[in-house]
């Protein structure tokens, strides 16, 4: 590819353009990785300016190194100014308001964010998108929450926004959001995917979770099979295909009648680095469930290997992770702890992941640099990667658990405090309220009541959380409603 762009400015900038893909998705050029400084170089000599930043963007939120040293958004937001770039600026300064990435030592506020989009379509596109993620998540604007129905206002009439509506919608009809004051039904969101490319795809995902949720389209259960014809015969509707055919195989379901096989899967994945990547996070998952391959089960090293052709550190951080869990051999040695964090990427997710795992060295009692991992340092970890959601559960553990923090038992009420307010952070307290119940620890100083839980459950739309907490009211002879909770009742 390289050799055939011709030799003029156009053709530099194409090749700069192709490297910096290459260096996104791992792909080789004379047998070497293309550096995030080669693309840089590359750039600099086509004086390209905006594709510069552009890229530096990139490096930044996927924690990409230049010259040795981390992307900084601050000096991000100076070369999209330089450039004069005001509507990717705006862009990118909504990715750090939605990471917790701070500019000039200060969180990015979602007002700010509305507030720099230019007003042009693709920055009113920019905004709705924008809004969604708000209301999504429950960033409030202008001190009041983001309504389903003011996004929806709010993407304009183009091709575009049509299919953020039809995305959006999707979203509602899943989450259990109303538009206005009424739910989102499936059949409403299948009408709203424009005849598209994109809106095909889109339409064949959402059947998907139609599938996979057990709602129905017209009245009938959607069918595997019809799922699959769903996808598009493009390079991203093989992905999605064979993305739907790994769950298949994984929650033991058939297609055509017949069971579909880990060797049937690995075959659908398409020849791209997205598809090889693909295909070794579900030879993971076959190695972590004991699943066989040709025969033959998946040894750690196989997946390893796979990981690291495809230039997933992450991944491949993660997966040390559950083998150093799982007492899974690496190379015939075990994975420590201390591997595991220095394997880790120096990225927002990678700083993330290392959260994540000491909370479970700090709840498995495995030590790193020799030492215990306490629930305070697990705490520090979280704040400072913004997980409210993940530190919130994690407070959650220690409660239940009996851990301390700062020499304090951490009581039901400070659980119940620290969780966000937004729909994840509704159903958390929902099934904490469900534990305090069944253990009988109080909240504000009184019991928490099986009625209280199940009101919980129905505004967070939890029907399956519901059902297992009836489920546990019928065993345990716990009253709803004054009544003993039936098992037929249990089961309808």
């Amino acid at each position: 590819v390289v050799k055939d762009f011709p030799d003029s400015p156009e053709g530099k900038l194409g090749i700069a353009r192709f490297k910096e893909q290459c260096c996104l998705r791992g792909l080789l050029l004379n047998g070497q990785p293309v550096t995030p400084d080669a693309v840089v170089k590359d750039y600099q000599a086509a004086k390209a300016t905006l594709e510069l930043a552009r890229f530096k963007a990139e490096c930044c939120l996927r924690g990409l190194p230049l010259n040795g040293q981390p992307v900084t958004p601050d000096a991000v937001v100076k070369d999209y100014q330089a450039a004069k770039a005001t509507l990717e600026l705006a862009r990118f300064k909504a990715e750090c308001c939605l990471r917790g990435l701070p500019l000039n030592g200060q969180q990015v506020t979602p007002d700010a964010v509305v507030k720099d989009f230019p007003d042009s379509p693709e920055g009113k596109l920019g905004i709705a998108r924008f809004k969604e993620q708000c209301c999504l998540r429950g960033l409030p604007l202008n001190g009041q929450p983001v309504t389903p129905d003011a996004v929806v206002k709010d993407f304009p009439d183009s091709p575009e926004g049509k299919l953020g509506i039809a995305r959006f919608k999707e979203e509602c009809c899943l989450r259990g959001l109303l538009l206005n004051g009424q739910p989102v039904t499936p059949d409403a969101v299948v009408k709203d995917f424009p005849d598209s490319p994109a809106g095909k795809l889109g339409l064949a995902r959402f059947k998907e979770e139609c599938y996979l949720r057990e709602l129905p389209l017209n009245g009938q259960l959607v069918t595997p099979d019809a799922v699959v014809k769903d996808f598009p015969d493009s390079q991203q509707g093989k992905l999605a295909r064979a993305r739907f055919k790994v769950e298949c195989c994984l929650r033991g379901l058939s297609l055509n009648g017949q069971p579909v096989t880990p060797g049937a899967v690995v075959k659908d994945f398409p020849s791209s680095p997205e598809g090889k990547l693909g295909i070794a996070r579900f030879k993971e998952e076959c190695c972590l469930r004991g699943l066989s391959l040709n025969g033959q089960p998946v040894t750690p090293d196989a997946v390893a290997e796979d990981l690291q052709a495809s230039k997933a550190t992450l991944e491949l951080a993660r997966f040390k992770a559950e083998c150093c869990l799982r007492s899974l051999l690496l190379n015939g040695q075990r994975v420590t702890p201390d591997e595991v964090i220095r394997d880790f990427p120096d990225s927002p997710a990678g700083k993330l992941g290392i959260a994540h795992f000491k909370d479970e060295c700090c709840l498995r009692g495995l030590p790193l640099n020799g030492q215990p991992v306490t629930p305070d340092t697990v705490v520090k970890e979280y704040q400072a990667t913004k997980a409210i959601l993940d530190l919130s559960f994690f407070k959650q553990k220690c409660c239940l658990r009996g851990l301390q923090l700062n020499g304090q038992p951490v009581t039901p009420d400070s659980v119940v405090k620290d969780f966000p307010d937004t729909p994840a952070g509704k159903l958390g307290i929902a099934h904490f309220k469900e534990e305090c119940c069944l253990r009988g620890l109080l909240l504000n100083g009184h019991p928490v009541t099986p009625d209280g839980v199940v009101k919980d459950f129905q505004t967070a739309n939890a029907a399956l959380e519901l059902a297992r907490f009836k489920q546990e009211c019928c065993l345990r002879g716990l009253l709803l409603n004054g009544q003993p909770v039936k098992p037929d009742s249990v089961v309808k």
